[in-house]
């Protein structure tokens, strides 16, 4: 019998949440992040993954829109610790970036105001610039061409 997803539940109700009560929820969690230890932010990050596609693409799209929102505020540090953290989760398990809806997660990032966008695409330019060249390659073939282009790839 296998375990309940307490992950996809909880990011679920967090998507289904008006933005009032999601946004100070997100907040919390991702401030947090960064002070958790290593193995537990690899436990969050593999559950959002695997959580994540099995969410209505427009209740996730609104949930992923604060999400971004809400990265985009945290330093410098705090958001390269949690975008990092994605990076080597989707560079140990590629599958986990495939059952994902690339196209409409780039298009929500594209909703994001021009500041929001850039501040995030410095981060994933200064982990991508620090990552081992094999790793760096294996996650350059794993994206889709509009992230590439965004990153000036």
């Amino acid at each position: 019998m296998s375990e309940p997803n307490y992950a996809a539940n909880i990011i679920a109700t967090l998507a289904t949440l008006p933005e009032f009560l999601r946004k100070p929820m997100l907040s919390v969690r991702i401030s947090e992040f960064p002070g958790l230890p290593k193995e537990e932010q690899i436990d969050i990050i593999r559950n959002a993954l695997d959580a994540s596609p099995t969410i209505e693409f427009d209740k996730f799209a609104a949930l992923l829109q604060t999400w971004l929102e809400i990265l985009s505020d945290q330093t410098a540090d705090d958001r390269r610790a949690l975008l990092d953290a994605y990076a080597g989760e989707i560079l140990s398990d590629p599958a986990k970036l495939a059952q994902l809806h690339m196209d409409g997660i780039v298009g929500v990032f594209l909703k994001l105001d021009t500041n929001r966008q850039n501040v995030i695409i410095a981060t994933l330019r200064s982990i991508l610039n620090d990552m081992s060249d094999a790793d760096k390659a294996r996650l350059i073939l794993l994206m889709p061409d509009s992230i590439k282009q965004m990153l000036n790839i």
